[in-house]
């Protein structure tokens, strides 16, 4: 099919599958940006968890990345990501060791959601 080479498709190339489970998701507080309000790109980000936490095949375990900004902030030096992981070893694991990135061990929390109001709400995977 010419369908594939359009897309960026090699044979080789194995596209990410991913679960109909839910996501396992984590917070990471005060991650250091390299300039002050210049966010990484995903992938960079990713790279990043890959390379200063060994964590091989990086692409295929994490399914997305969010960068949590409070609006009408000045540019920061530190933010916050939530990170939606495959698999829930992945997710244990940083909850209970932290994480390094861009040269900070950053805390990590268990990603709760809000409700529509802004309040927390209680349930939710994570």
């Amino acid at each position: 099919s010419a369908i594939p080479p359009l897309l960026g498709i090699t044979d080789s190339a194995e596209p990410p599958m991913y679960p109909a489970d839910p996501w396992h998701k984590v917070v990471f507080h005060r991650v250091p940006l390299m300039q002050p309000g210049a966010l990484p790109s995903d992938r960079d980000f990713i790279r990043e968890v890959a390379k200063r936490n060994q964590l091989p095949g990086t692409q295929y375990r994490i399914g997305n990345v969010r960068f949590l900004l409070e609006r009408d902030k000045a540019p920061r030096e530190e933010v916050t990501v939530r990170v939606d992981f495959i698999e829930q070893e992945d997710a244990r694991r940083f909850l209970r060791d932290g994480i390094f990135l861009f040269g900070s061990h950053c805390r990590a929390t268990r990603y709760k959601p809000r409700s529509s109001n802004g309040r927390r709400t209680s349930g939710g995977h994570g």
